[in-house]
């Protein structure tokens, strides 16, 4: 069993050496999921293939293991990879790794001139709540995209800061179901009774998708507990 796994081990290496660029991404993408920290140096290694595919796969790879050796070479992927979905997937590893190197990198990065990035890492920087985001994250209340500012007041809200209510009590009336429950979820959670309004609205709509009806539920319960 073992020399079955080391052969197959050593296959995915050897595949992420191939020419043919899907190849190597998906031996990146199954190397984070063997969980061997012997695929950690080549996986970075991999953060410089021509190809983007490749790069993001190798980034995310290395935030499944948890590589701790590799929080300096994924933040250089945030800060200079010419690709923003790279960059993003860059962030959601950085993430996973944690410490205070990685939220730096992360909060550098709400500065991104790629809305898709700027989007994302107010989302992961948001899943941390460290009150050292706050700052950062008020400042994107007023970005020019208004998905970032959307994140932006969702994350603040997780830190417990209302700084971005008046955001979030715009998004009510956003025409995606998702954005308006995101918003009712996060002013339920401040404490204010336009959120508990909106999930109360959506448990009684029969057209309501039952996921979200089951989970407004669940965020009405315990906002009472």
């Amino acid at each position: 069993m073992a020399k079955s796994k080391f052969r197959k081990f050593k296959r995915l290496l050897a595949d992420l050496e191939s020419k043919d660029s899907t190849v190597r991404a998906l031996a990146a993408d199954l190397l984070g999921e063997r969980e061997d920290p012997r695929a950690v140096a080549p996986l970075i290694g991999a953060l410089a293939d021509p190809d983007d595919k490749v790069r993001y796969q190798a980034a995310f790879a290395l935030g499944d293991l948890r590589a701790r050796e590799a929080l300096e070479p994924l933040a250089e992927v945030l800060r200079q990879d010419p690709v923003p979905t790279v960059r993003a997937s860059a962030a959601m590893a950085l993430e996973k790794i944690r410490g205070k190197a990685a939220l730096d990198a992360l909060i550098a990065a709400l500065h991104d001139e790629d809305s898709t990035v700027r989007s994302m890492v107010c989302t992961v920087i948001g899943n941390r709540r460290r009150q050292r985001s706050v700052p950062a994250l008020q400042e994107r209340l007023t970005d020019e995209d208004p998905l970032v500012r959307f994140n932006a007041a969702y994350a603040l809200s997780r830190c417990g800061n209302d700084a971005g209510v008046a955001v979030l009590q715009e998004a009510l009336e956003d025409e995606e179901l998702y954005v308006r429950f995101d918003a009712a979820y996060a002013l339920t959670a401040l404490g204010y009774e336009e959120g508990r309004t909106v999930l109360e609205k959506l448990v009684k709509e029969p057209d309501v998708d039952k996921w979200y009806r089951k989970l407004a539920r669940k965020v009405l319960k315990r906002s009472k507990a």
